[in-house]
């Protein structure tokens, strides 16, 4: 399974007044991706960073099969992301962590290790991790030249390997409830 196959539908919110606006249309919104995504076999990603989890997390999030929180490994951002999962226990209840995991997007010279983070976010999982790259990760979301072929293909590995984590760990969950 390729990364990006197919970029979908951008619903394109910038402000919380838009979420706000569309918080009763958020459950069947979350219906729709999640029947769009068992028809096509694809995976579904909402980035409710921007906007917020407030207006619509609990409607879209009880859809989803599995949640991850991206951050980077700098005090500052760990500590957001605490909140964020904070948020996310209250949203879900603490029973349902297991589909939640922590990945990393970890600088090169600075920050926490995996270890140092799996143990802050327990029972939550640390599910991967891609470096901070900044110039390659414009390649990919604003259309940006590449410097170079193998600095993108490094980064790009990075990426699929924290795909391919986030499917295991759904799948595992899937797994366990299913009884299997």
């Amino acid at each position: 399974r390729r990364v990006v196959q197919q970029v979908g539908p951008d619903l394109g919110l910038h402000q919380h007044a838009q979420a706000r606006a569309l918080s009763t249309e958020w459950h069947p919104i979350g219906l729709a991706l999640r029947e769009y995504a068992r028809d096509t076999d694809s995976d579904v990603v909402i980035d409710m960073g921007r906007v917020g989890m407030q207006h619509y997390a609990s409607s879209l999030l009880g859809h989803a099969d599995y949640v991850v929180a991206m951050t980077r490994t700098d005090l500052p951002s760990l500590n957001a992301a605490q909140t964020a999962v904070q948020d996310l226990k209250d949203i879900l209840g603490e029973g349902d962590l297991s589909r939640v995991g922590i990945a990393t997007v970890a600088a090169a010279r600075e920050g926490y290790s995996t270890r140092e983070i799996q143990s802050v976010f327990a029972p939550v999982a640390t599910v991967g991790e891609i470096p901070h790259d900044a110039q390659t990760a414009a390649v990919y979301s604003l259309g940006s030249v590449p410097r170079s072929n193998r600095a993108l293909r490094s980064w790009a590995r990075s990426v699929t390997s924290l795909v391919e984590s986030v499917h295991d760990a759904a799948n595992t969950r899937t797994q366990l409830l299913e009884g299997r």
